[in-house]
């Protein structure tokens, strides 16, 4: 009966170690994971930083669709905040909405407030 062709010890070809005392040899692994595409991104640093500086509101998304918009070069959100992590950056929204601050919300906040407090006698809406 023939034999099966046998199994190689090393499937996947990869850079290589020096042989060792036994004549053989293994590829090394490959690296997984990572960055492997934001660098795309720093031909276009200083426009996306820019972009930053004139609506200091846009979000990571938008910035990502601005390369791909002006220049057809995509880029997903993670690659841009890796981008301007790289820049020392780091895009924050409010925790408020400027809303809040008008008269006629405020009021009604703090009514809010004042109706749902602990120990209030007033019914909870």
């Amino acid at each position: 009966m023939p034999r099966a062709p046998s199994r190689p010890t090393c499937p996947r070809p990869a850079t290589t170690r020096p042989p060792p005392a036994s004549g053989g040899s293994c590829p090394l692994p490959r690296p997984m994971g990572g960055d492997r595409h934001s660098h795309r991104l720093e031909a276009h640093a200083a426009e996306i930083l820019a972009l930053i500086e004139a609506t200091p509101d846009t979000t990571l998304a938008e910035m990502a669709a601005h390369p791909e918009r002006a220049h057809g070069v995509r880029a997903a959100v993670s690659s841009v905040w890796r981008l301007l992590d790289r820049h020392g950056m780091s895009v924050k929204k409010t925790a408020h909405a400027a809303e809040q601050q008008r008269p006629d919300v405020r009021k009604r906040r703090w009514a809010w407030f004042e109706r749902t407090k602990p120990g209030s006698t007033s019914p909870r809406a």
